[in-house]
């Protein structure tokens, strides 16, 4: 629940949309209670053409402002639902990015600078290769930091 504190000293409850007082604007502070950040896993699985390709499945991790785990769930169900496209590649295949499920839901503690926020181990056959591609997608970033 979003409770406003107006100019005037009234709270309102339960507030959608700017709320006038004698054809006039309230204007109001957002005092959020009980609210937090979750970071959602969020899976879609794509889908070129007739699927005759090996399985492939995109990981999103979102960042979700709630009062609740239950409704932070519920809103990263609606966001990955909402997200969820079709559209042709250079091939004039259909890609069909459809939407499986949230996967994971970790509620934020205090955000803090180095925070970590999400840790995955990674098994690779290559090790050098592995390396070496971080080294790339690192230097990209130092060269295009606005990017």
């Amino acid at each position: 629940m979003v409770s406003l504190l107006c100019r005037w000293g009234l709270t309102l409850k339960n507030i959608s949309g700017i709320r006038h007082h004698t054809n006039k604007p309230v204007f109001c502070k957002f005092y959020y209670y009980n609210m937090n950040w979750y970071l959602a896993k969020i899976i879609y699985r794509i889908v070129c053409g007739d699927g005759h390709h090996q399985s492939q499945f995109d990981e999103q991790l979102r960042l979700v402002w709630a009062n609740s785990k239950e409704e932070a769930f519920n809103k990263a169900l609606r966001i990955g639902e909402r997200e969820q496209d079709a559209f042709p590649n250079a091939k004039q295949e259909l890609v069909h990015w459809k939407f499986i499920n949230v996967s994971e839901l970790y509620k934020l503690g205090e955000m803090i600078d180095g925070a970590e926020l999400y840790s995955r181990i990674e098994e690779r056959r290559n090790a050098d290769a592995y390396i070496e591609t971080v080294n790339r997608r690192a230097a990209f970033l130092k060269l295009y930091p606005g990017f």
